[in-house]
């Protein structure tokens, strides 16, 4: 015998229930909520940023891939260097350096990004006096690695 549970003018049962309440529990958590901070949307590159944020879709032979699609640096050639700063409204600054270099079987990089919030005015109490300021960013070091499998596969 199964118990059933009236939603509206439908019945379901006991372990249908259970499964709706731990699927709706989990969507705010991952389909519904956009995460920290997802009003900024920053691209990694230009080129990146030109191709509408979707820079997946290109081989690159530069170690701006690291940042999207390592995968994409597998025929990049030499030691390249690469950086990047951009100081946006509302205090907000970001930037990176990006060296890379041809290995004996592959392609390496390795990034630094910093972004900073901007400054904030500090204080210890809700309507206390201002007790001085503060800053918030980010420090992100990435590395990669890639080198093709077969000759004429891409």
């Amino acid at each position: 015998m199964t118990r059933k549970m009236r939603i509206g003018t439908e019945k379901i049962s006991l372990n249908q229930g259970i499964w709706l309440g731990i699927i709706i529990s989990i969507l705010p958590g991952t389909a519904l909520c956009s995460g920290t901070f997802d009003f900024f949307r920053q691209d990694g590159s230009a080129r990146g940023a030109a191709m509408g944020g979707f820079p997946v879709a290109f081989r690159n032979n530069t170690p701006e891939a690291l940042y999207s699609n390592p995968a994409g640096m597998a025929d990049a050639e030499g030691r390249q260097f690469l950086a990047g700063y951009a100081n946006h409204p509302l205090d907000l600054m970001s930037g990176y350096l990006t060296y890379g270099q041809k290995l004996k079987s592959g392609y390496g990089a390795i990034q630094v990004s910093h972004f900073n919030y901007g400054e904030f005015d500090k204080y210890t109490t809700v309507e206390g006096p201002k007790d001085g300021t503060f800053d918030a960013g980010d420090y992100i070091i990435t590395a990669g690695y890639a080198h093709q499998l077969y000759k004429g596969l891409s």
